[in-house]
Formats: structure tokens, C-alpha cells, sequence
């Protein structure tokens, strides 16, 4: 029963990463370690902000992805040992 809790929580947790994986996207970083803008052109502030905001979220789907792989792996492992 404890297998099938982590499957299911792992499962819904990839979803909610591809979705926001592909909603936002795994762009290339736009800022250096000191939060320099190296594009060339000057953005202004609501544009960067944006950028931010597609890089945390696109980098929260990812941990998630990462999440749900890690319960249904462990799912799969509880699965094993209770045989």
C-alpha cells in the first residue's frame, strides 16, 4: 500500500514539473553570478522580472521532476522488499 502512496504522489509531482517545464521552459541564463544582464540592449525592469520569475519556476518544475522520479523509484524499491 505504501508503494502504490509513492507511486502516485511521484506521478503527480512529474506532472506538475513537465507542466511547468514546458510552460516556462529550461531557457539559458540570462544573468551572471553578480545578476548582470549579458545580453546586449538594456531591458527594463518588468522584462527582467519576468526572466526571473520563467527561471525560479522552470527550475521549481525541474526539482519536482527530479522529486517525483526519487518517490516512484523509492515506490519501486518498497515494492521489491515487501515480496
Amino acid at each position: 500500500m505504501l508503494s502504490l502512496i509513492f507511486n502516485i504522489i511521484g506521478f503527480v509531482l512529474d506532472i506538475l514539473g513537465v507542466i511547468l517545464v514546458f510552460v516556462y521552459g529550461l531557457s539559458p541564463t540570462m544573468y551572471d553570478q553578480r545578476n548582470e544582464v549579458l545580453k546586449l540592449g538594456a531591458l527594463d525592469e518588468p522584462e527582467i522580472k519576468k526572466a526571473r520569475r520563467y527561471k525560479n519556476l522552470s527550475l521549481i518544475g525541474l526539482a519536482l521532476l527530479i522529486t517525483g522520479f526519487l518517490c516512484q523509484a523509492a515506490s519501486s524499491v518498497i515494492s521489491y522488499c515487501n515480496k
